[in-house]
């Protein structure tokens, strides 16, 4: 890819950019036509033209002035990239991918110019995010998605929708996609939303799309919701008094501890804190080490990395309550991957921070100093292989749906594995250079892992 530079290339017009970025959105209508690999090879032909032409013959007019200067256009080259990501995940679905791509297409620039011409009234969270470019995010991306849906699918909802009014299938699945997507796009998140937006639309599609179709209530009841949200108090009060978690970390505990206690019962919970007392005993192992080195952490988790390792788990086990039986084994197994996959991470990194004699890049084994991003060491892995094999076997013995197979929990310990070696390389790649921060790239870690056991089993 030729490089840029802010002498030969300017930044381009944002309106430009915006009608680009929803004109995209148009050629979903392709998918209806397309195969998997049809479309597929066609996505993988955009991101090839966004990453070798484009910024050679006329990528300069739609380039900001961050990427003029990073020399990197990276949310025009991971929108062909989302979209090659839906459709080989969800190809299957294919209004999946096309109501996704609308949600990104249009939702977001919809929201560009709400935001951009009405935005008064910022987020108390992210005051770079406004109400009114959201609700235009509302309106696109709802608009959008249950166009491509009906076009997609046609006039007839799919099974297990067939028997209901076709409103329930062609409104009400790309709605709840696009709101739960809104509450993302509206956090403040250094991942470029043209990855984030698409990838989580097309989950919460997929989701909302295998549901049992009977009233929520039937699954959990309110009393113990009540109850579990009453216990869950102790513990989260009790760390906030040992300081393992801040103010922040200890209202998000709040919430990811009442869903995954709520919804996933006491099996998920004990997943839950055995992560946590396993990651936070890490973390204050060899403290006075990792200060002469210069890499020691508070210790404390802020908001940002109680989500970034338990959010996905506690979404997915809400679903799990709710999924049909077919799908609830593999949804059990996909939570107990990011659980080991989180607890992987941390004590790797900790342990490794510790008692790590030789650190180096997996990939080139090119030796680095300890705490650098993407660095692992034989102690650190071996002490994170341990903590995940704690969790893979101990989750898989414990869940109430599952009966004991050693083959099943090394196969989760192995994706674990693969997952935290795919996270150095995303460390390096992204972290490194300020396009995401720790915390994204470590929910990236979780998601991976937890879509990875989907697929595999």
């Amino acid at each position: 890819m030729k490089v840029l530079s802010a002498d030969s290339s300017r930044s381009g017009s944002e309106v430009l950019r915006k009608l680009v970025h929803m004109s995209m959105g148009l050629f979903a209508l392709l998918l209806k036509y397309l195969t998997v690999w049809q479309a597929a090879l066609a996505a993988a032909v955009a991101l090839i033209h966004n990453l070798f032409i484009m910024p050679r013959f006329w990528g300069h007019r739609v380039y900001r002035d961050e990427e003029v200067r990073r020399g990197l256009p990276f949310g025009i080259i991971v929108y062909p990239f989302s979209v090659l990501m839906l459709i080989l995940l969800f190809g299957r679905w294919m209004f999946i991918p096309a109501a996704a791509w609308a949600i990104m297409a249009f939702g977001d620039g919809f929201a560009g110019f709400a935001g951009t011409r009405f935005g008064r009234h910022p987020w108390p969270w992210n005051h770079k995010k406004t109400l009114e470019g959201s609700f235009g995010f509302l309106i696109g991306g709802t608009l959008g998605a249950v166009a491509l849906v009906r076009w997609t699918v046609g006039s007839k909802p799919p099974e297990p929708w067939s028997g209901w009014p076709p409103l329930a299938f062609f409104l009400l699945i790309p709605l709840v996609a696009t709101i739960m997507t809104l509450v993302l796009e509206s956090l403040p998140l250094t991942l470029d939303d043209n990855l984030t937006v698409p990838i989580f639309a097309g989950l919460a599609l997929f989701v909302a799309y295998h549901v049992r179709l009977f009233p929520f209530v039937m699954q959990v009841g309110l009393r113990w919701l009540l109850v579990a949200g009453a216990i869950n108090l102790i513990p989260a009060l009790l760390f906030l008094k040992l300081g393992w978690v801040d103010r922040s970390g200890f209202w998000a505990g709040l919430w990811i501890g009442w869903l995954v206690l709520g919804f996933g019962g006491w099996p998920a919970y004990a997943l839950l804190f055995g992560f946590f007392i396993l990651g936070s005993g890490a973390t204050k192992m060899g403290t006075a080490v990792k200060k002469a080195r210069g890499v020691a952490e508070s210790g404390q988790r802020a908001w940002q990395n109680v989500i970034a390792k338990g959010g996905f788990q506690a979404l997915a086990l809400v679903w799990w309550r709710w999924a049909p039986p077919e799908w609830q084994r593999v949804i059990g197994l996909a939570v107990i991957a990011g659980f080991a996959t989180a607890v992987m991470d941390t004590v790797s990194s900790e342990i490794g921070k510790w008692l790590g004699r030789r650190t180096f890049l997996w990939w080139n084994f090119r030796r680095v100093p300890p705490g650098t991003e993407g660095a692992i060491s034989l102690e650190g892995t071996l002490a994170g292989l341990v903590a995940g094999a704690l969790l893979s076997f101990g989750g898989v013995a414990l869940w109430p749906t599952l009966s004991f197979d050693f083959g099943t929990g090394l196969i989760i310990l192995l994706i674990a594995f693969a997952a935290n070696l795919c996270e150095s390389v995303l460390g390096v790649s992204l972290q490194s250079r300020g396009l995401a921060t720790n915390e994204e790239v470590n929910a990236l870690l979780v998601l991976m892992a937890m879509v990875a056991t989907v697929m595999v089993f």
